[in-house]
């Protein structure tokens, strides 16, 4: 059974221990779907960095000496719809060079890496309770090969790659490989609401993932709008109290990226979605909520080369590690 988005706005509120920048009255956020106007949002804070970069440029970032943060928590948030092989492969091609990017600028870091869907479709082969629930990381690929994640149901078990993976990228192309078997009704934000809430709880799926001191890097991929009356409840205002309150109110603590439709902009890469899974929905509340954050991003997701967005990227990450405070 789904959860009301009041029910996870105040059980973030709980694991933030309600910070300073505390979630809103649940009475009010009850009356306040957040919903976008589908107007044209390309002029809104975070546009799109692509239009600024040449694909072989290699942005600066700063020196490791001037890095103040030594733990990144990375959430992948993957569509695993039909229509997403191509943009699948795109996203492991680009991969390699973004975590390289971020290992020449901080010096031993300590990652947490997790991929979710955007459905419950279990891999093959499931073996654990936490594969058919929503919102728990993956350990596997889509056809059920392992991806040397500590996954399981044990003492001790893990759904994320940590620093104790011996190859990050390789771990990254297994798991990230989600297939396209999922539903066709998408819901990205509460997947991305799950995995950060109910299920990094004490005993649930994703316990131990999200960490007070380290910064939060949240990257969504899907062709298709998460839509107000289908898919994830709430709108994009919503959608980021509850992102924040997870990271105790600290919004300069996230850096949220997307690869998202954008058939509805003038300047718009993608064709419009058709039968055969090509093209893209235009996806304006996905990109309200992305842009809607001081370190939030996207792209289009039919752009055939992502490395330059994540090179972009590991600049954001940079400049938030630089102003990061871990609290106590």
């Amino acid at each position: 059974m789904r959860h009301s988005f009041v029910s996870l706005v105040a059980g973030s509120c709980l694991l933030a221990a309600c910070g300073s920048d505390p979630a809103p009255d649940p009475s009010a956020i009850m009356d306040d779907t957040g919903a976008s106007t589908g107007e044209d949002d390309s002029s809104s804070g975070a546009s799109d960095p692509m239009t600024e970069m040449e694909d072989e440029e290699r942005l600066d970032v700063p020196a490791v000496e001037e890095m103040t943060c030594q733990k990144i928590d990375f959430l992948f948030v993957i569509d695993n719809s039909g229509s997403m092989s191509d943009e699948q492969e795109r996203l492991i091609d680009g991969f390699p060079g973004f975590i390289e990017g971020i290992e020449e600028s901080i010096e031993q870091y300590d990652y947490h890496l997790m991929v979710v869907t955007v459905d419950t479709e279990p891999p093959l082969l499931s073996n654990s309770a936490c594969d058919e629930q929503f919102g728990a990381g993956r350990v596997s690929a889509a056809s059920g090969q392992p991806c040397g994640i500590g996954g399981g149901d044990g003492d001790g078990a893990h759904r994320y790659a940590d620093a104790d993976s011996e190859d990050l990228s390789e771990v990254f192309e297994c798991v990230a490989e989600v297939g396209t078997e999922g539903s066709g009704h998408e819901m990205p934000i509460w997947s991305m609401a799950q995995a950060l809430t109910e299920q990094t709880f004490p005993g649930g799926c994703n316990e131990g993932f999200l960490r007070d001191d380290a910064i939060l890097v949240v990257t969504v991929i899907t062709d298709e709008e998460d839509d107000e009356d289908f898919d994830s409840p709430g709108g994009p205002e919503i959608w980021k109290d509850v992102l924040v309150s997870a990271k105790h109110g600290d919004e300069d603590a996230i850096v949220m990226l997307g690869l998202l439709g954008d058939t509805g902009l003038d300047d718009g890469v993608c064709e419009p979605f058709d039968n055969g899974g090509q093209g893209a929905q235009d996806a304006p509340r996905l990109r309200e909520f992305v842009d809607s954050f001081s370190r939030g991003s996207w792209t289009s997701v039919c752009r055939g080369d992502y490395a330059p967005f994540f090179n972009q990227a590991v600049a954001d990450i940079g400049e938030a590690c630089l102003e990061f405070d871990p609290p106590g």
